[in-house]
Order: C-alpha cells, then sequence, then structure tokens
C-alpha cells in the first residue's frame, strides 16, 4: 500500500511536470510570434519614415521651386 501510494505521487508528479512543460512551450511559442510580428513593425516603420523623408524632400523642393518664381 505505500508502495502505490508513491508510485500515485510518481504519476502526479509526472503529469505535473508535463503540463509545466506545456505551459512553457505554449509561452515560448507566443514569444516567438511576438518577437516576429516585433521585427515586421520596426521593418514596416523603417520603410515608412524612409518613404516619409523622400516625400518631404519632394514637399521641400516643390517648395522652393514656387517660391523661386514667384520671386521673378
Amino acid at each position: 500500500s505505500f508502495i502505490l501510494f508513491i508510485q500515485a505521487i510518481t504519476v502526479d508528479q509526472r503529469q505535473r511536470l508535463l503540463l509545466g512543460n506545456q505551459v512553457v512551450d505554449q509561452s515560448s511559442d507566443r514569444l516567438a510570434r511576438a518577437h516576429r510580428l516585433a521585427l515586421q513593425s520596426e521593418e514596416i516603420g523603417t520603410e515608412i519614415i524612409s518613404s516619409l523623408g523622400e516625400q518631404r524632400e519632394q514637399l521641400e523642393r516643390s517648395y522652393d521651386k514656387v517660391c523661386n518664381k514667384a520671386l521673378f
């Protein structure tokens, strides 16, 4: 009976360990997905900043042209 008690505890501990491992695996998967999303967001942000910089340069050139024509 004592051996059955010990075996029952061992089975319970094994089940808890397996459940704990599942939780860790799921958390790792979520973290990996979040990391990929952060990298994608960073890439998109970099592209937007670059595009806005180009647009600013175009606007400045257009403004300069308009101001130069207005002076003459």
